[in-house]
């Protein structure tokens, strides 16, 4: 993916959390993740592990999303 690309997802994730869109927030920044992990300094990662602490990991969407997260971080 090319860099605009992932920063017009990385920009999106940002703009869902501002909207309160967490799920929509999670598969934008998981996005990132699979295709740059160290975009913007890892900041997709941070997100993420900032919205499931917002949530909480008992959270359905935190527990949606959990899986597909780590193994972004670990791919």
């Amino acid at each position: 993916m090319p860099e605009a690309k992932v920063r017009e997802k990385y920009l999106a994730g940002a703009a869902a959390i501002r909207a309160g869109s967490f799920e929509t927030a999670l598969e934008a920044f998981i996005e990132v993740l699979e295709r740059d992990k160290q975009y913007d300094n890892g900041g997709a990662k941070e997100a993420c592990k900032a919205v499931f602490a917002l949530l909480g990991m008992r959270h359905a969407l935190a527990e949606r999303f959990f899986r597909s997260f780590s193994s972004a971080l670990h791919s």
